[in-house]
Formats: C-alpha cells, sequence, structure tokens
C-alpha cells in the first residue's frame, strides 16, 4: 500500500506539471493533460477552433466539419521521469486516437520499508468520436447548416500493481457553430465559431483492483474563436479546466522553401497564470512539424517541451 501510495502522489505532480491543476476526488489520469501540440501552443484554447485532428480532444462535433483528412502524433518526455504521447486521425464525421501515459520504474517497497524491486505505472486510452451538421439528420433540416453536434466515447486503462490497476469509460457531447463567411469591423473573415463541450457526462469513474472507484469530473468549456485568412484566435472558459486564450498567425516563406509557418502564443489560468508558444512549419505539401513549449510555474520548473509531426491529406474519405 505504500508504494501504490507514493506512485498515487508522483502521478500526481507530474500530472500537475503538465495539466496546471488537479480534482479533488476524482481519478488523476492522461485526460487530465492538454492533447494535441498545436493546441498546446495556443493555451489550450481550442474548443471553438477546433479544425484539425485535435477536435476529437476539444470538441469532436468539429469532426462534421473537416474537408480533409488529418493525422497527427506527439511524443513528449518529461522530466526523464515519466513519458506521454498521442496519435490521432480525423476524418469528416469521424475520429479516432489513442493516448499513453507511462512512468517507469519506480521503487517498490514492502511494510518495513525495504527496497522489494520496482514497478511501473501507465494509462492507455481510446478515443472515438463522430460529428454531424444537425440538418443532415431527417425533420431537422430547417436548422442552420452552420450547427453541428459531436459525441465522444473514451476508454481508460490504468496499469500498475494489482490494487492499482483498473479500467473506465466516459461519454462526452459537444456542439459547434460556424458562421460562415462575414464581414466584421471592415475584416473578412473565414468564419466566427462558438463551441461547447461536456466532459465525462455519462460515467462510471474508474474502477481499481482494489474494489475502489474514483469518478471522472463532470467538466464543461465554452470556446469563441475567430478565423481570418492568415490568424485564427480562440477563446475557452472551462469549469474546472479554467481560462485559456491562444493565437496563431500564418505565413509562407518562399525564400526558405518553406509553404507555411505558422507562429503561436497562448496563456491559461489554472489557479497559476501559465504562457505557452510554439509554431508549425509546413515543409512540404501536406508535412508539418509543430513545437509547443508551456511554462510551469506551480512547481517552480522552467517549463516543458513537445514536438509533434501531422499530415493534411488533400481529401476525405467521407
Amino acid at each position: 500500500m505504500k508504494s501504490i501510495g507514493k506512485t498515487c502522489l508522483l502521478v500526481s505532480l507530474l500530472l500537475l506539471a503538465w495539466a496546471g491543476s488537479l480534482r479533488a476526488q476524482s481519478a488523476n489520469t492522461l485526460f487530465d493533460i492538454s492533447a494535441g501540440t498545436r493546441p498546446l501552443a495556443m493555451g489550450g484554447a481550442f474548443t471553438g477552433l477546433a479544425d484539425d485532428e485535435n477536435a476529437l480532444f476539444y470538441n469532436a462535433a468539429g469532426l462534421a466539419l473537416l474537408d480533409q483528412a488529418h493525422l497527427g502524433s506527439l511524443l513528449e518526455n518529461h522530466l526523464g521521469l515519466a513519458s506521454y504521447g498521442s496519435a490521432a486521425l480525423g476524418l469528416k464525421h469521424l475520429g479516432l486516437a489513442l493516448r499513453f501515459f507511462s512512468l517507469g520504474n519506480i521503487e517498490r517497497r514492502d511494510a518495513q520499508d525495504n527496497a522489494a524491486g520496482s514497478f511501473g505505472y501507465s494509462n492507455l486510452a481510446l478515443t472515438l468520436g463522430g460529428g454531424l451538421r444537425l440538418n443532415q439528420l431527417p425533420l431537422l433540416q430547417f436548422i442552420p447548416s452552420g450547427l453541428a453536434m459531436g459525441l465522444r466515447l473514451q476508454f481508460l486503462r490504468v496499469s500498475t500493481l494489482a490494487p492499482g490497476s483498473g479500467s473506465g469509460f466516459a461519454l462526452d457531447p459537444s456542439w459547434l457553430y460556424d458562421s460562415g463567411p462575414l464581414r466584421l469591423a471592415g475584416l473578412q473573415l473565414r468564419a466566427l465559431r462558438l463551441g461547447l463541450a461536456l466532459d465525462n457526462l455519462l460515467n462510471f469513474g474508474v474502477g481499481f483492483g482494489s474494489g475502489h472507484r474514483e469518478g471522472l469530473p463532470l467538466g464543461a468549456r465554452l470556446g469563441f474563436a475567430l478565423l481570418a485568412r492568415s490568424f485564427s484566435l480562440d477563446l475557452d472558459l472551462g469549469l474546472h479546466s479554467g481560462f485559456h486564450l491562444g493565437g496563431e498567425y500564418r505565413l509562407a516563406l518562399p525564400l526558405l522553401s518553406v509553404r507555411q509557418l505558422a507562429l503561436r502564443l497562448g496563456i491559461f489560468d489554472q489557479g497559476v497564470f501559465s504562457f505557452t508558444l510554439g509554431f508549425g512549419v509546413q515543409v512540404f505539401q501536406g508535412l508539418q512539424i509543430d513545437y509547443a513549449f508551456s511554462s510551469h510555474p506551480r512547481l517552480g520548473l522552467g517549463g516543458s517541451h513537445r514536438l509533434g509531426f501531422s499530415y493534411r491529406f488533400a481529401f476525405s474519405p467521407f
């Protein structure tokens, strides 16, 4: 039991460094870690934007508005102790993702506090999602074409010593409204977007081998996004997840053979103010390299770095 207790403390501290804040009386899992490299560089503000494969993590309704297939992956090592990674596929209407969090070589102690080998701790999550414009449903053709609804199903597996291993799932609905092209204060916009996502609306918590069960916390996020030709802005307000604000500016650098360079900046406040920044470089048609930095003032750490790769296909199978 001492080993399990120390593991929970270590996991909580590492997730705290990644996520910014944790909630009492709820399971601390990889769901607390900001997903994706591009959204992280924008302060975790993506509920209103939701315009690539990361829509699956922030607002599955955005899948209904994708016009191309998106594939993204990332791998991050934190403090030399833990690893976090993901692979996500976003299609028009459908999304699939796999995420993991791994913490290895934890010293195990017996009841007399003697060394008794080592063990590991890991989370593995499978996420399935779908999005549909509401006017595509029978009897709802009168609804504006820009209004979409999404549904996300997440399966979580926690693996460690038998008493601390377990699994759970959650079902999360979301909505997104896209205005389409419009002119605002003399600025031509691609769209204004408004998104709402409910996290863990239906869940039975995580059941562990010890018989204990911890609930996944109910969360809600409201996102406002402005999409222009060369830049995007997003503001997210969340229950438990706090305040997030981020932006992205895109430009071409033909002399450097860079099809597109995206500069990103963000801030968030989850009890402690933090900032993020990053960039994305489209090296050739479809392929992009993404980088994000996030500060961690709560634990007095210098910050973490994340590298990701994404590919945007010139078609969508649906």
